[in-house]
């Protein structure tokens, strides 16, 4: 994303807190989970602030010595920060976690907690959406199409992982027969998968087939009726692949 975006209270509340405080010659550290859009933010905030990377910087002391202002990203990687130069120099930092509270308190003049995107239920909605469009639009679906469930996504990877989900997603709606085939030529066409024989290999066809047939008639009876098969036997794959 370009620009940050966020509904949720909290995160308003640091934007704020950063703005107000945009003028003044003091430091301030954003601590939260990764994925969360904290780069993001600090990125649409200070547009123009030279911005490092601790987790591949080395001696960052030296990186940052003739810097009155810059952003470090990933803080808490950086193995002493007792030896950065803090004297007239304003740094907004991220962290994951605070492992050193007493110098995190004595250093940086605000400390802000990013919420985990479990917790911003607005924020959820806001970049499903975003994230639908942009898939919809690369992918060239009719976005009236699609029918993702916001609220059953895995939010355990934040903002990156929901977009993987969503792009995921509206990928495989995306595909016609064609692309599925080419796909299951692809993937057959590894000597290993082959090896598996063909009775092996026959799950990856009945499995999301009798997934997807629960799903669209709700009835193993009305299933088994609409694939042709004898209901003990649906039963039978539906218990042999573990099929809830």
């Amino acid at each position: 994303m370009k620009q940050f975006m966020s509904n949720n209270i909290m995160v308003k509340e640091i934007m704020r807190g950063l703005t107000l405080t945009n003028s003044l010659f003091v430091s301030s550290i954003i601590i939260g989970e990764a994925h969360t859009g904290k780069k993001s933010m600090l990125k649409s905030l200070y547009p123009n602030m030279n911005m490092i990377d601790a987790s591949t910087i080395k001696n960052i002391e030296d990186e940052i010595r003739d810097y009155n202002e810059i952003i470090i990203l990933n803080f808490h990687q950086i193995s002493n920060p007792d030896r950065i130069d803090w004297s007239n120099k304003k740094i907004i930092a991220t962290a994951q976690n605070i492992y050193n509270k007493e110098f995190i308190d004595e250093v940086f003049a605000f400390i802000y907690h990013m919420p985990p995107l479990r917790e911003r239920a607005e924020d959820v909605e806001l970049y499903c959406k975003y994230f639908i469009e942009k898939a919809s639009d690369n992918f060239g679906c009719n976005i009236s199409n699609i029918d993702i469930d916001c609220k059953s996504l895995d939010l355990s990877d934040n903002i990156k992982g929901l977009k993987r989900q969503i792009y995921r997603e509206v990928f495989s709606m995306s595909m016609d027969r064609s692309d599925i085939e080419d796909t299951l030529f692809k993937y057959f066409s590894k000597k290993e998968n082959l090896d598996r024989g063909y009775r092996e290999n026959l799950s990856i066809f009945e499995i999301p087939l009798i997934k997807a047939g629960l799903k669209l008639y709700g009835s193993q009876l009305k299933l088994a009726n609409v694939l042709g098969i004898n209901r003990n036997t649906l039963r039978k794959k539906i218990n042999e692949y573990d099929i809830d």
